[in-house]
């Protein structure tokens, strides 16, 4: 069905379609759903998640490639002052995280730690900055499994790796963490970087560093740069390596 006319009414059984207005005319067209909560579905991941904002524990499928907008600092955390986990399984789609700040983007949330499943992360790649050109900045507890990254990770926060690909063309680190207290435990990584591997360094901080206590297991750097793993923080470092090829 397609008019020109402003007032068009359209009644229709199918609640997967809707009215948009293209090329002059109003069409109607059938709804591109890219998450699930339950039985509900949406047309972007955003509504999903600020749909189950009260939940304590949300989880999201995704039924396509989404996006995500991310901005300076946790301007747009997701989830509610009550949620304590946000599983978003990927189902082998790619999400992005979109900047809409030039620099200092985050994905962040309200307290509630990120688990992201089976999926390709990337960003939009908006940016004026030194470092975060390449990086999808993590201000949240995460966890990755299965995950493949098109871009360079950064952590202010705890992060648990599982079986994970970082793809980083930059010249930067794959994976650069901010020592703030936190435990980093990576088993099953896979590193191909123009740049270097992982980077602990209190750059950029807002407070005094704090021992970070890192674990690598099973991993693979392949880097154009020497350094596969540098510690530059000011406060002291654990780290634990078993079954890691630096060579």
């Amino acid at each position: 069905l397609t008019s020109t006319d402003a007032d068009l009414n359209v009644t229709t059984n199918a609640a997967d379609h809707k009215v948009v207005y293209e090329e002059g005319m109003y069409k109607v067209v059938e709804k591109v759903y890219v998450a699930q909560i339950g039985e509900a579905k949406y047309e972007s991941l955003a509504e999903a998640l600020e749909e189950a904002k009260g939940e304590s524990n949300i989880v999201v499928n995704l039924l396509g490639d989404a996006t995500l907008d991310v901005t300076a600092w946790d301007d747009l955390a997701i989830g509610g002052d009550a949620t304590q986990s946000i599983t978003i399984n990927g189902n082998g789609n790619t999400l992005t995280f979109n900047k809409l700040n030039s620099d200092w983007n985050h994905v962040a949330t309200n307290g509630a730690t990120l688990i992201l499943n089976n999926m390709t992360i990337t960003d939009s790649g908006r940016n004026n900055g030194p470092w975060n050109r390449y990086d999808i900045n993590f201000a949240c507890n995460v966890e990755l499994n299965n995950v493949t990254a098109m871009k360079a990770l950064a952590f202010k926060a705890g992060a648990e790796l599982n079986n994970v690909t970082i793809n980083e063309s930059g010249d930067n680190y794959a994976i650069w963490i901010q020592p703030n207290g936190q435990t980093v435990a990576i088993n099953g990584l896979v590193v191909n970087s123009a740049g270097r591997g992982i980077k602990i360094d209190n750059q950029y901080a807002e407070n005094d560093p704090a021992v970070v206590t890192l674990t690598v297991r099973n991993a693979t750097f392949t880097t154009v740069k020497k350094a596969a793993i540098m510690v530059k923080s000011a406060a002291a470092t654990n780290v634990t390596l078993n079954n890691v090829d630096i060579s």
